[in-house]
């Protein structure tokens, strides 16, 4: 089961390969940084915040020139793990990039927060110690991102939904492209996944049964079924379905707190 999805025109590779990929001649205004150089250099911040990586999955372009990467971090709550997702080219395609989330092991999904904190353009003025310093930034605003957006989620759980509450979500959530009204039944399929129903026969023949869920119908439930929904999505994609999906989520909260 892949922890990340390879991107466009991107295949799934071991570190070694990664690691393999050399870096190309700079110039006085550009200098590529190795794919290398970007994972030691998180990897020591990850270490020097007494952070250990249990998982690591990478993929690359056939050139070699883009790399991307999901770490899972050894720090578990509820049922989840804080992970990290970066990126990096030598192509002048896009720059470094790290972003934080935490992963449902249910789901196999990764929730992020907010943007790719982007934390170097390809400039001359780099040298190694800029960079691990620039990490170690990168690696604070992501612990911080995932800290607030944990937060954030388990304030969910305060909010329960009437039959009118639910159907004005599902429809705000497709008005706002959190999915498309083509995959509702999908949607509700997971939102019954998500509050974990379990049934019990009332006598012996097993024909009468009744049907009960663990998890209440809040904007818990709701939020975990649309990020259930994102398994198998690129980590960018599901980067700007999950902003979609907050959005929706504080209007809605910001409606009942007027009310």
């Amino acid at each position: 089961m892949s922890k990340l999805i390879a991107h466009v025109d991107t295949n799934y590779v071991d570190e070694s390969v990664v690691m393999a990929i050399p870096e190309p001649p700079f110039t006085d205004t550009w200098r590529p940084i190795a794919h290398g150089k970007v994972i030691h250099a998180l990897q020591g911040a990850c270490e020097d915040a007494g952070l250990g990586i249990t998982q690591r999955y990478y993929s690359m372009n056939e050139k070699g020139t883009r790399m991307f990467g999901v770490w899972d971090l050894d720090y578990r709550t509820n049922g989840s793990c804080y992970s990290l997702g970066f990126r990096n080219s030598i192509d002048k395609s896009m720059v470094v990039g790290v972003v934080g989330g935490f992963r449902v092991f249910v789901c196999d999904n990764l929730a992020l927060s907010g943007e790719y904190l982007q934390f170097h353009k390809h400039t001359s003025g780099l040298d190694q110690d800029r960079l691990i310093k620039m990490s170690k930034n990168a690696l604070t605003g992501a612990w911080v991102n995932m800290e607030r957006l944990e937060s954030w989620i388990n304030n969910l759980k305060t909010f329960e939904l009437s039959g009118q509450d639910f159907k004005m979500l599902t429809y705000n959530l497709m008005e706002n492209n959190v999915f498309p009204s083509s995959s509702f039944n999908r949607f509700h399929n997971s939102w019954e996944e998500e509050r974990s129903p379990k049934v019990f026969s009332l006598d012996f023949s097993g024909k009468n049964t009744v049907k009960y869920y663990e998890k209440g119908t809040d904007l818990y439930t709701v939020h975990g079924a649309c990020t259930r929904m994102m398994r198998g999505a690129s980590l960018f994609n599901v980067a700007d379905r999950n902003r979609r999906l907050i959005e929706v989520c504080d209007d809605f909260i910001e409606m009942k707190r007027a009310a």
